[in-house]
């Protein structure tokens, strides 16, 4: 099944531990997770502004969701 995990989720799974991050790590061992470019964009805005994860996490974070999410240009 593909699963769309909305801006704020990816947020908590990649800031912190807890249920999304959990929710995440289901997602993509039994799901496909879907993603698409705004999405991208809007994630890397706000880990880098608002959040103000240094630039390798967010590059590690990316690399997984390149690896393992399925990405729509919608």
């Amino acid at each position: 099944m593909k699963v769309f995990l909305e801006t704020n989720v990816l947020i908590s799974a990649v800031a912190t531990r807890g249920f999304c991050a959990d929710g995440m790590r289901a997602v993509l061992s039994f799901h496909q997770l879907a993603i698409s470019i705004p999405l991208l964009n809007e994630l890397r805005r706000v880990l880098t502004e608002k959040i103000g994860l240094p630039e390798d996490v967010i590059s590690d974070f990316f690399d997984l969701l390149r690896q393992d999410a399925i990405c729509s240009t919608a």
